[in-house]
């Protein structure tokens, strides 16, 4: 059998989509037999996704909240990733840490890029410039990169990384998203207060404000509707605060994945106003759910995201024409019914076991 080892070093193992991402692709990899290690710093180390027994945990030192300390442990790292067949990179400063280790010898490195890191630092400043030319620097250092969208693998070319770039699409594992019978619902929608499902995220890119400014929008039009915002981030859920006098807001903080999918599956429509997305599960959940989405063209989705077929798509940037297809799919039941069926087919298509079986073939054809 063609098994292999891997090594992961991350700066946290806690509730983040593309942490979810990384433990569920370890799982997978290690019930095929192959050696999966993740090493993190001991206080970033809270799982909410289950993680497989036999893959392999190891810790370096805490990091807080300095700096410092994450300088810290990009050298920690260096020095604790065993001897392994692959070293799989999926942050850019862990890059680094990755290539010293591979240069003593410790296995070959893969940069496995789920997002558009550059867009972190999209302040002006010296420090921000600094770190956008650090992030497109390391797609120039890489030989072998992994992207999970058409217009990541674009836009690494564009920074000048044209060497081995594979494409494989991430997907949702099965049976964990699908569309709940109505006797199931946890929270069910008046047909009177149609729920609009939000994830505020404080991120520049997210683009929180653009939202805020669309719901000011459809809030004049007199439509009924009511508010779901999944987060546990005090300060996001803070911009909403002066909402709660003119309509029905509810704070969702689901504690677990079937939690989840009710919310979803109990949706009406599913909001994103990001200017700039990786694949975006969220949306992906959601169409498995039986749950349509208003997005704006955040490039990342279009993997899976077709407008007025299974979704609708506004440009970034303009919360007018947000505020209006979020109008079109309150008022126009046939039109959401329509996008809720292609949803669900097109959802169908994006497997995680088809991923992963991907992300594992390509690794076993470059040992």
């Amino acid at each position: 059998m063609n098994i292999f080892s891997i090594t992961i070093p991350m700066f946290s193992v806690k509730h983040h989509g593309g942490t979810r991402i990384i433990i569920q692709l370890a799982n997978s990899l290690v019930e095929k037999g192959h050696k999966v290690t993740i090493i993190v710093p001991k206080d970033k180390y809270n799982p909410i996704y289950p993680v497989n027994k036999k893959v392999i945990i190891k810790f370096v030192s805490r990091v807080g909240n300095n700096n410092i300390f994450y300088i810290k442990t990009l050298i920690e790292f260096i020095f604790k990733i065993p001897k392994s067949d692959f070293i799989l990179a999926n942050f850019f400063p862990t890059l680094y840490s990755s290539f010293l280790a591979e240069k003593m010898g410790k296995g070959k490195t893969i940069y496995f890029v789920q997002d558009s890191e550059e867009v972190f630092f999209t302040g002006s400043g010296f420090i921000n410039w600094f770190f956008r030319f650090i992030v497109k620097f390391s797609v120039k250092m890489s030989s072998v990169i992994i992207v999970t969208t058409h217009y990541g693998a674009k836009k690494i070319k564009n920074f000048g990384g044209k060497k081995n770039i594979k494409i494989i699409n991430i997907g949702l594992p099965d049976g964990v998203f699908f569309q709940e019978k109505k006797s199931n619902f946890k929270f069910p929608f008046n047909k009177n207060y149609k729920p609009i499902l939000y994830f505020p995220r404080i991120q520049k890119v997210k683009r929180i404000e653009d939202f805020l400014k669309s719901l000011e929008i459809i809030i004049k039009k007199r439509l009924t509707f009511e508010l779901w915002l999944v987060s546990k981030e005090i300060e996001s859920l803070s911009y909403f605060k002066h909402f709660k006098s003119k309509i029905k807001i509810k704070i969702l903080t689901p504690k677990n994945d079937e939690e989840l999918r009710k919310i979803y599956s109990s949706a009406y429509l599913l909001v994103n106003s990001s200017w700039v997305e990786g694949f975006c599960l969220p949306v992906l959940e959601a169409m498995a759910c039986g749950t349509p989405s208003v997005i704006t063209d955040s490039k990342g989705p279009k993997e899976y995201a077709i407008n007025n077929y299974n979704c609708l798509i506004v440009p970034p940037k303009n919360p007018e024409l947000l505020a209006q297809a979020i109008e079109k799919m309150l008022i126009d039941e046939k039109l959401r019914n329509k996008l809720a069926a292609n949803a669900l087919r097109t959802a169908e298509k994006f497997k995680f076991s088809n991923f992963a079986e991907e992300f594992e073939n390509f690794l076993i054809n470059l040992k």
